[in-house]
């Protein structure tokens, strides 16, 4: 059986070996990709649900190319490959695309799922528990494809985003206690650097991504 802390603990090693490559990579993300996903959390917790919803979609647009340039940035750093930041701006070039169909595609099954999650469980019945629990169940395996799509689609040659989406549900479903446990603790990660707020523009997400990368890599090693 994989043991989910080993890619927990890779992730860290190559964080130290090029911090400062990281640190740059991480700030700039959350300097393009950060202002307008606050701006929608916080519509969101005001009650403007479809305000929120648009100004999340109009954040894939620096999110998306972003997002795919820091994979394959820490792609080349799991490998142990020399790289500079050059790479980071000339890999969000070419996966633009990509970045923009997967973060976006993201955004939007968050979006539906999040409507109808909100939608029954206001429903007081056996029908709205059933409902809150497939769709809570459809939230986790959402989130679950993208602890995998995002480095598929760098680590891949030729990749489609039906072929990436397909290989990472497979992943999702040969690997669950994995990848479930992977997700659970990328999550409590996630509140705990929201909390401490300065994690987030230093290291966070980049510690993210290699964790995924990571996690990637196991996986399809273990295939």
């Amino acid at each position: 059986m994989l043991n989910p802390l080993l890619p927990l603990g890779r992730a860290w090693g190559d964080l130290f070996d090029e911090i400062l490559l990281l640190l740059g990579c991480n700030l700039i993300w959350v300097c393009m990709s950060g202002p307008l996903w606050v701006v929608a959390f916080y519509a969101l917790l005001d009650g403007l649900g479809w305000f929120a919803a648009l100004v999340a979609l109009v954040g894939v647009l620096p999110a998306g190319p972003a997002t795919l340039g820091l994979m394959a940035v820490v792609q080349r750093v799991a490998e142990g490959r020399a790289i500079t930041l050059n790479y980071f701006f000339a890999s969000m070039r070419q996966y633009a695309h990509s970045g923009w169909a997967c973060v976006g595609m993201w955004v939007v099954g968050m979006v539906l799922i999040g409507l109808n999650l909100g939608f029954y469980s206001q429903i007081e019945s056996w029908l709205g528990i059933v409902m809150s629990g497939l769709w809570l169940y459809a939230l986790v395996s959402w989130c679950g494809l993208l602890l995998y799509a995002p480095a598929l689609l760098v680590v891949y040659e030729q990749p489609t985003l039906r072929l990436v989406l397909r290989d990472s549900a497979m992943l999702l479903l040969r690997y669950p206690f994995f990848s479930l446990i992977t997700l659970v603790l990328m999550g409590l990660f996630g509140l705990l650097s929201l909390v401490l707020v300065v994690p987030i523009f230093f290291f966070s997400l980049s510690l993210l991504a290699l964790w995924s990368m990571r996690a990637t890599m196991c996986v399809r090693r273990e295939a």
